[in-house]
């Protein structure tokens, strides 16, 4: 992702790092952004911290519902219940979807509502909103929501 970025803008500055140990100041940035990726972080509250310490305010947080994360593999087409292998244990899965004849891995770990609750909350960040976001137009998604949205803002 640096590459492409570079390749878009070479005149920006990128930076690679650890997100449970960002190499800014406190303060230092506008915005932080983590959508799609909390869930990928070994110790998602670290970063959380890290984030509220280099933010100034508002931040909005997606990531992958964890209702789906806790869920077993079903295909694209299903459109029955969901069957949960584990709600309450954190873990690191693996899954391997395929779209249009390309394969991508995704290697994330599975949180609770209450794990990113916490985290947030032991961050000092206030949630204004909570939302379950569907897909209508996809069987899978229909009824089982696909990502959780945090609009969640460091205090002023």
């Amino acid at each position: 992702m640096v590459a492409a970025a570079h390749e878009a803008d070479p005149e920006g500055e990128y930076v690679e790092a650890d997100a449970a140990r960002l190499p800014f100041d406190g303060g230092a940035a506008d915005l932080a952004l983590a959508f799609m990726s909390l869930m990928d972080m070994d110790d998602m509250p670290a970063a959380l911290h890290e984030i509220a310490r280099v933010l100034r305010p508002e931040a909005p947080l997606t990531v992958v519902h964890p209702l789906n994360s806790a869920s077993l593999p079903r295909s694209d087409s299903e459109e029955s219940g969901v069957v949960i292998r584990s709600y309450r244990e954190r873990r690191r899965y693996t899954e391997t979807i395929e779209r249009n004849s390309l394969e991508m891995t995704f290697e994330s770990m599975h949180y609770s509502l209450e794990d990113y609750w916490r985290a947030l909350r032991d961050a000092r960040f206030v949630v204004e909103d909570l939302r379950e976001l569907y897909d209508d137009a996809h069987p899978r998604w229909h009824s089982v929501p696909l990502f959780l949205r945090f609009d969640a803002r460091k205090p002023a």
